[in-house]
């Protein structure tokens, strides 16, 4: 099948904007159903390092379109991240409704990341204009890409705008903005490192990518500053469109990927499809694992057969899709569920034991089911000006530029500020799926500072390869006992026969997460504080890990 391509052609949104777009029209005589797709990225490159270019999906059927966001590459307006996006997709689905050769009754939006949080955003503020969305690799709003738990995600935040003001240099011909900034991203371990991290020298200067300082001053998720970014959990409970939730493992945004999920999954023909990759690309190779054949993307094909189904068919009975498909890591295959999490998982409590040195890949650190009852504390120093660098992680966008996917953590496992908690050889396969839990009695001289946890795979080899991780940040009075118990992330996995689970403590993982400097309004290392950090297993502190099985 032959497609037209018209490039350039203009939409008004509704405060006279003009925004410009792409459209791919499959070469045949009936009306069909279209596809949006809009990207801050430049239509001209429309996420083919993720998907097919749109000609594929018009020699498939669909007319096409690709458009432009506000204030970026051939659009008018400032850029500013989601403000913009729910009213500008609703004007640019009704340009589309009126098109030559449409069905406007059979629209459907797809797209990863940026492009994600367009359909949820328009989904959830009108969805009589959408027969079926695709929204993958996502959250619901802009507070995950720039924080996990109040804590700057570092390298995401830093190397992303950095991304984006680049391109807009480009779009001007701004030469010398262009040179400073292909520098700074050339230099990014430097820019990493510097304090404070709202100087950002090289936005300041060239005026570009602004929003960094404003959205950095509200490290907060329940700010109101973030309601007019986000998709709101009660809009997307009532979700009334056919919805596939695509999202990965070692994505950055997989825990908000499931949770969205998880909110509309009381509402009809949703659909979650997770698979063992990062942000991007994806392959059976994620970082140093090869997860084999069936690791392979097939999110064309998906996507594909998703739209046929509600765009060109009828629509008007359920997909064949399963509620839930997961790839399962060290089973290394698909496996179908019947929710998020399975309904048939059960919690299985891991103690942290240890006499008084678990400092360490060389310390006395274990995992075990019984409870521990009269044992010393763990304690290391964290130094911000020496902190446990990223190995692997979720982090976005490149993994040149930032820690990403599965790493043998050995060489930091070394470090006495990195607390190592092993379980024993194991006799049989642990599944695990869900949320991945800790519950820790922790106590620090700062007045701030922030714990990391970390699940690792131990292979019989000795390879250790993370799994999840987060980050916590504590207020204390010196020295007091706090209880944290958090989620630290999401999975599926087997722990296979002859692994090893383990929990690795400690208060830095940079440059995935900002650096806590221990001191209240610290902004650089001159005002950093050495803190001295305590983590408690007894028979009145019961630290634990907490591992959704599946028997």
């Amino acid at each position: 099948m032959s497609v037209e391509i018209e490039r350039d052609l203009p939409v008004r949104a509704r405060d006279g904007t003009i925004l410009r777009v792409d459209v791919y029209r499959p070469d045949n005589s009936g009306a069909c159903p279209a596809l949006l797709l809009r990207t801050p990225y430049s239509k001209d490159t429309p996420q083919t390092i993720g998907y097919a270019h749109p000609i594929w999906y018009a020699r498939h059927g669909f007319l096409v379109v690709v458009g432009d966001t506000r204030g970026r590459f051939k659009s008018e307006g400032n850029f500013f991240p989601l403000l913009h996006e729910a009213q500008d997709t609703l004007d640019t689905l009704d340009w589309m409704r009126k098109l030559p050769g449409v069905r406007p009754d059979r629209l459907g939006m797809y797209g990863y990341s940026y492009s994600g949080w367009t359909q949820l955003l328009a989904a959830t503020h009108d969805d009589s204009r959408l027969s079926a969305i695709a929204p993958a690799f996502c959250s619901a709003g802009l507070y995950e890409l720039f924080f996990t738990n109040g804590v700057l995600n570092l390298a995401f935040a830093q190397s992303w705008t950095l991304q984006v003001a680049l391109m807009e240099a480009q779009v001007r011909g701004d030469r010398s903005a262009c040179a400073a900034l292909q520098e700074a991203l050339g230099d990014i371990p430097g820019i990493y490192s510097h304090l404070p991290v709202d100087e950002m020298t090289v936005l300041r200067t060239t005026g570009l990518s602004p929003f960094y300082f404003e959205v950095i001053q509200h490290p907060e998720r329940a700010d109101p500053y973030w309601d007019s970014l986000r998709a709101k959990d009660q809009r997307i409970a009532q979700l009334n469109v056919p919805t596939l939730h695509i999202g990965g493992w070692y994505d950055t945004f997989i825990a908000q990927s499931t949770e969205t999920f998880q909110i509309a999954s009381d509402r009809p023909n949703q659909h979650l499809l997770v698979g063992p990759w990062y942000h991007m690309p994806w392959a059976q190779q994620v970082g140093e694992i090869d997860f084999g054949e069936d690791a392979r993307s097939e999110i064309d094909h998906i996507q594909n057969r998703w739209f046929e189904h509600w765009l060109q068919n009828e629509g008007d009975r359920p997909s064949d899709l399963p509620a839930v498909r997961l790839f399962v890591m060290g089973r290394n295959s698909w496996q179908d569920e019947d929710s998020w999490p399975p309904s048939r998982s059960r919690p299985l409590h891991l103690f942290l034991h240890s006499d008084g040195l678990a400092n360490s890949s060389n310390g006395d650190g274990t995992l075990g089911r019984n409870p521990p009852t009269d044992e010393p504390e763990d304690i290391f120093v964290y130094d911000p000006n020496l902190p446990v660098p990223s190995l692997g992680g979720s982090s976005c966008c490149f993994p040149e530029l930032a820690p990403m996917g599965p790493r043998d953590q050995r060489s930091i496992e070394v470090r006495n500020d990195v607390l190592i908690y092993t379980s024993e050889v194991l006799n049989s396969p642990i599944e695990v799926i869900g949320d991945i839990q800790i519950r820790l009695f922790v106590a620090t001289t700062a007045a701030t500072t922030d714990f990391t946890a970390k699940l690792v795979d131990v292979y019989p080899d000795g390879r250790a390869i993370n799994i999840v991780d987060s980050i916590f940040r504590v207020g204390s009075i010196a020295d007091q006992v706090l209880e944290v118990s958090e989620t630290i992330g999401v999975t599926a996995i087997v722990f296979q026969e002859g692994h090893r689970i383990r929990l690795e403590i400690s208060s830095s993982n940079f440059p995935a997460y900002e650096r806590s400097l221990n001191s209240v309004g610290a902004r650089d290392q001159f005002d950093s504080q050495v803190a001295l950090q305590r983590v408690f297993h007894d028979g009145d502190r019961e630290s634990s890990l907490i591992l959704p099985t599946i028997n």
